[in-house]
Formats: structure tokens, C-alpha cells, sequence
């Protein structure tokens, strides 16, 4: 059993969240991944190409590399999920940090539970005078229900079988936005068994920048996803009021965060 590890960095990333992130999924991991997949997206600065110099002298399983100019989140995990050569891949953020036992407790389930395709598990949010536990449907008919209302894992935490999501397309080339809700939904359709941990594997970073990506824009982007998606795994049109109330809540970032605050 394989893990490779996706990660992207761009210029808007801070060099001392990203410092820790790579620490988290190589220093400080109990079960250190087979190899690290960083795509590079355009130019970063400095700072950040120290750090990476940095982590090339002590990480010997890391493949770097580049795309000539941003091509957005979406595009970039794409180009590394290719480049990635292990049965597993596990997602993270550069800004976000794993727990020391996240791989060697992902790995464990999926050793035992091989019809998974997709793994993830609880959160803690931290950052911007907020703290708090977000914890996801841990079955696949969990997951199913969950994601007619909100997305069934947070991207970040999730381990995949990289042949699964492959098949069903990979990320979308079209989407700067919300490509983690847009692939669950093909993933679904195409049968591939999705599941939880309850265990927080994964600190979840919510800055201001955070709240600055919740555009209307991406609440548009998020509404035609939860349509189609719908449409795809045939989703009774009742539950449609839950995405439009979804997008009304986006629209108003103050009501946004109070409520991401209040039930998250």
C-alpha cells in the first residue's frame, strides 16, 4: 500500500502556514508517505522558494513541479494527481496541518476496509478567533445523504485510490472554485464508496483570506454544481431549497460567517 501526497502552493500562500504544513506531512508523520507531489502554481516569491529548497535537502520522496504561469487550484491538482505514481493519494492544503497519525490511521482503515475509494475524516478549525470540531458522515449512505446539503469531507483530510478518481474524470479543468464538491458528486455517480473517520487527522485553517474566497461569484459557481449534481445522482427536487438557501446565506458574507460559525 502506496501513499503519494498532492499539495499545490501559490503566490497568496504564507511561507510560515506552508513551513508547517510540510512539516506536518513529512517530519512529524508516524507513517512518512511513499512520496510528495508539489505542483508549483506560477510564480511564488522568495520566501517561499527558500522554503521549498529547504524541504528538498531533508525530503527525499518529493516531486516538484511547475506550471509556467497560475493555472488556479483546480488545474494544478490535476497536473499532480498525473504525476503521482502510488495506489494512494492524499489531499493537503498549505495552510492547514496534519495531525503526527493522520497517513498511519487513514492507511490502517483502508488495509482493512479495501472497497473504499475515499477516506476522509473530522476537522478542527482554528484561526481567526475560531475553534471548533467539524465531523462528517462516516458511511457511504451517510456521505450520500450529507451532500444534498453541505460537502460530505473537507478536501484537505481526504486519502483517495488514485485509479478511482482518475476514472471518473479527475478535477475539473473548467473550475477555479468548489472542485472538491463537483468531483464527490461524479465520484458518487460513478459507484466509488466514500467514508469518514470520526478522528480529527486534520487542522483546518480559517483566516481572513478564508472569508475574502466565499465571493458571490463562487456562490454562483457553488449553486450550478449542487444542480447538476443533483441531476446526476437523481436527488428528489425537494431537496433543492437547501441549495437555494445555501446561496442566498453565501451572498450576505456577514450571515455567512455567523452561520459557518454557529452550526460548523
Amino acid at each position: 500500500m502506496t501513499l503519494s501526497v498532492l499539495i499545490s502552493v501559490y503566490e497568496g500562500d504564507l511561507s510560515e502556514y506552508f513551513e508547517c504544513a510540510l512539516k506536518s506531512i513529512w517530519d512529524n508523520q508516524t507513517r512518512k508517505p511513499d512520496e510528495i507531489v508539489l505542483v508549483v502554481d506560477g510564480y511564488i516569491g522568495r520566501e517561499l522558494e527558500v522554503l521549498i529548497k529547504d524541504f528538498e535537502l531533508r525530503c527525499y520522496s518529493l516531486k516538484l513541479l511547475r506550471n509556467d504561469e497560475n493555472l488556479g487550484l483546480s488545474r494544478t491538482l490535476q497536473i499532480g494527481l498525473d504525476a503521482c505514481s502510488c495506489e494512494y493519494v492524499a489531499r493537503m492544503d498549505a495552510d492547514d496541518i496534519s495531525e503526527p497519525i493522520r497517513f498511519e490511521r487513514m492507511l490502517g482503515f483502508l488495509n482493512e476496509n479495501e472497497q473504499v475509494d475515499v477516506l476522509g475524516s473530522s476537522i478542527k478549525i482554528f484561526g481567526s478567533s475560531l475553534t471548533k470540531i467539524r465531523s462528517y458522515p462516516t458511511s457511504h449512505l451517510g456521505v450520500l445523504k450529507y451532500i444534498r446539503k453541505a460537502s460530505p469531507h473537507a478536501h484537505p483530510a481526504v486519502i483517495f485510490k488514485k485509479e478511482s478518481i482518475q476514472a471518473c474524470g479527475g478535477y475539473s479543468k473548467e473550475l477555479r472554485t468548489t472542485q472538491d464538491l463537483e468531483l464527490w458528486f461524479r465520484s458518487l455517480k460513478e459507484g466509488n464508496i466514500h467514508a469518514n473517520l470520526p478522528e480529527v487527522l486534520l487542522n483546518f485553517r480559517v483566516s481572513s483570506e478564508f472569508w475574502k474566497r466565499r465571493s458571490i461569484e463562487k456562490a454562483k459557481v457553488e449553486l450550478k454544481i449542487y444542480r447538476e449534481g443533483f441531476k446526476l445522482l437523481g436527488v428528489p427536487r425537494r431537496y433543492e431549497v437547501f441549495i437555494y438557501v445555501r446561496f442566498m446565506v453565501r451572498r450576505c458574507k456577514r450571515l455567512s460567517k455567523f452561520i459557518y460559525k454557529l452550526i460548523r
